[in-house]
């Protein structure tokens, strides 16, 4: 079946929902005709899980590339006293986002339609499936935001828990977050696209002193962990130790 195919048929069945069998985001509403990963609660399990797991009540939780929001979902679930911050620039990617937040009736759930980078603008934003997105992609203007700026004008409350996963403008994102990183009162974990930029992560986060940073090159990586916060960090990492760095900074 041709990915062009696919996304007519997915397109004209997204409105018919099931519920998740499985995994941490267990029993909400999904759209059907969805990768079945998702549906069977199996998608980046591992992840998913930590996150899950990592996460405190009261957390405010960043969901930063939220793509149709099922780690978005993870987090509604585990915060009965924060909220949750979806951040997502694809149209199509948002209309799965904003229904499955208003299917399972998540209000405290906020979808934010903007793309995330050092400073805020407007991008071309594209890629070949929904999962691939990216700045300079071939596709649709789309607004760009930086962390502190979002911050900064009230246009979301400060987070204690970010997800990042943006196809390759993650030290973008952490550079236009240099007031927040200053304050270390958030955990990042954070996927990376390619050594180089995982290399950059990683440059930017140890110039935050605060900070205690696992990583893996392998596994593609990062989370940083603020003073105080209890966390299963290197579990994360199991069955790679000797690609694990941890560095008390």
């Amino acid at each position: 079946m041709s990915p062009t195919y696919k996304r007519v048929l997915r397109s004209a069945l997204r409105n018919l929902r099931t519920r998740i069998k499985g995994g941490p985001a267990e029993g909400y509403k999904w759209s059907l005709p969805t990768r079945t990963r998702f549906l069977k609660g199996t998608y980046e399990s591992q992840m998913a899980n930590f996150v899950g797991d990592s996460l405190h009540s009261e957390d405010v939780f960043w969901d930063v590339g939220a793509h149709f929001g099922y780690y978005s979902l993870i987090a509604a679930k585990k915060l009965t006293a924060g909220r949750v911050y979806s951040y997502e620039p694809s149209s199509e990617n948002l209309f799965y986002l904003r229904s499955h937040v208003k299917w399972n009736r998540l209000n405290h759930v906020t979808v934010i339609p903007s793309a995330m980078s050092e400073e805020d603008g407007t991008a071309v934003f594209g890629g070949q499936g929904t999962g691939s997105g990216m700045i300079g992609g071939d596709g649709e203007e789309v607004t760009v935001r930086s962390i502190d700026s979002l911050i900064g004008s009230g246009d979301a409350v400060a987070p204690t828990f970010l997800k990042v996963d943006v196809e390759g403008q993650e030290a973008n994102v952490l550079r236009g977050a240099a007031e927040l990183l200053s304050t270390a009162s958030a955990t990042f974990v954070i996927s990376t696209h390619g050594d180089e930029v995982h290399q950059e992560c990683i440059d930017i986060l140890q110039t935050y002193s605060a900070y205690t940073l696992f990583h893996c090159f392998e596994e593609s990586l990062i989370l940083a962990i603020p003073p105080g916060r209890k966390i299963n960090g290197p579990a994360l990492f199991e069955g790679t130790p000797e690609k694990l760095m941890s560095t008390e900074l």
